[in-house]
């Protein structure tokens, strides 16, 4: 009877040791399955080694992000700043005004015997020619022009009052940026009258006899000339003779030139000269002689037509006025 506690018992302990020792094989099989698997599976090592760095790009898309929001703003930037509108039109620069644009009037007082004896207004330009260097072997012929300034501010005025022979000259400096005081120019008008030894002009007459000019050419108007100045001269301009004590009044433009053919010209536009004045103070000018170019104009002809045909309408007035009354006097006798 004691023998079947005692195997109850036996077996009981062999029950737990079973189970403790069943317990202890699971937990080892489980260990030996985790730490067999972890190398030996391939797809799991790759799937999770993958499997990190595809969710951080999937889920930080900054450079995506950066990009859309950095690109438009300096396009809609540039947009707005470069191209507001439609591009404004350059201002033009001011055109040059028609000549003659630079009417001055000068005189000139001989201090000795305080006299102005020349008195001159008008717009003068100097056409000339001059040569160019193009090239170490290769010259050509260019034509300038220059204006006198009309401020008389910017003109010094020399002369001669000559008994016979009287001038007026103009000098002024060139109207360039790189002008200097060397840089002069001048036009010199003189005045003849008759000398009594085969004097082309007319005893108590003067006139225009020649014209006289220098141009400075180193200054940045004419680049590249092969001379610093040069002179001109106009000569035998007895044409156009004033009885003395008036003056010699051209609203025209005109060219004077020699008769050569030369190419230098002055050209002047609504100029009044007078010279042997015997006046002292700058006074005005003597009473005026037109010239030719002035003397006609469109005034005459449409004051001679329009005398006519008024002297039409008055002829044919008195015409019909006698033909009434003479028909008038027709049936009263009747």
């Amino acid at each position: 009877m004691r023998i079947i506690p005692e195997f109850l018992t036996m077996a009981k302990f062999s029950w737990s040791l079973a189970l403790v020792m069943a317990l202890c094989l699971g937990h080892l099989i489980l260990a030996a399955d985790t730490d067999v698997t972890t190398p030996t599976d391939p797809d799991k090592k790759t799937t999770s080694t993958t499997e990190a760095p595809t969710t951080s790009e999937t889920t930080t898309p900054t450079p995506s992000t950066t990009t859309s929001t950095t690109t438009p703003a300096p396009s809609t930037n540039a947009t707005t700043t470069t191209t507001p509108g439609p591009t404004p039109t350059p201002t033009p620069k001011p055109e040059r005004p028609e000549w003659p644009y630079n009417i001055g009037e000068w005189s000139y007082t001989d201090e000795t015997k305080n006299v102005t004896c020349i008195r001159i207004r008008g717009a003068f330009e100097l056409y000339f020619p001059y040569e160019v260097k193009v090239n170490e072997t290769v010259k050509e012929i260019r034509n300038g022009t220059i204006s006198i300034p009309k401020d008389p501010r910017e003109v010094n005025v020399t002369g001669d009052c000559g008994k016979h022979e009287q001038s007026i000259t103009l000098n002024w400096i060139s109207a360039d940026v790189n002008a200097t005081k060397k840089d002069k120019n001048y036009l010199t008008l003189t005045f003849g009258t008759n000398t009594g030894n085969g004097s082309k002009i007319t005893d108590g007459k003067f006139a225009l006899t020649s014209v006289e000019y220098m141009v400075t050419l180193t200054n940045g108007s004419f680049p590249n000339a092969t001379e610093p100045s040069k002179v001109f001269k106009i000569d035998h301009l007895n044409k156009e003779q004033v009885p003395i004590h008036k003056s010699y009044k051209c609203l025209a433009k005109r060219t004077l030139k020699n008769e050569d053919g030369e190419p230098q010209e002055l050209k002047i536009a609504s100029s009044q000269f007078e010279a042997f004045r015997n006046v002292t103070g700058d006074k005005p000018f003597s009473p005026s002689e037109e010239c030719s170019l002035d003397g006609v104009t469109d005034i005459v002809p449409i004051a001679v037509g329009a005398s006519l045909a008024g002297l039409v309408v008055v002829v044919l007035i008195a015409y019909l006025i006698g033909r009434r009354r003479s028909r008038a006097r027709g049936y009263q006798s009747v």
